[in-house]
């Protein structure tokens, strides 16, 4: 089913990358649900995504807005693996890290650092492909 799912993601309209977000260290797993969906579901998140811009600042911010139990001092995010983000603090952004954001499968894996909770939810990003099906459709 998974494999299943990752194809409807993939084949989203205009989507060039699939994006696994990964949320633990949550303080229960509804608490990583929600930041997790907050940052799969934000069109700031899918359009850095489609960028390319490993801007840290979006998919922290959209765990934080989630209403979850965060602590930014605790918090941590890696984008496939490379730390970007670490206990509330941005560390550089590395050649490695900018190839990384180009791949067509990201993982951004964010620990909230508050307890054992964890989700994982799947979305894709949003590009210039997405508005131009979407705007030209009518009913």
């Amino acid at each position: 089913l998974l494999k299943l799912a990752l194809k409807i993601v993939r084949d989203g309209e205009g989507a060039t990358k699939v994006v696994e977000v990964r949320v633990a260290g949550a303080k229960s797993d509804a608490d990583a649900e929600l930041a997790a969906r907050r940052i799969a579901d934000s069109p700031l998140v899918k359009t850095a995504l489609f960028g390319a811009d490993p801007n840290w600042g979006r998919f922290v911010s959209a765990a934080a807005a989630s209403g979850c139990a965060f602590e930014e001092k605790r918090t941590s995010l890696r984008i496939n693996g490379l730390i970007i983000y670490r206990r509330g603090k941005p560390l550089a952004v590395t050649p490695a890290l900018q190839r990384a954001m180009k791949k067509e499968y990201v993982v951004l894996a964010l620990d909230l650092g508050l307890g054992r909770g964890a989700s994982v939810v799947y979305t894709c990003d949003l590009g210039y492909e997405y508005v131009k099906c979407n705007a030209e459709y009518t009913t």
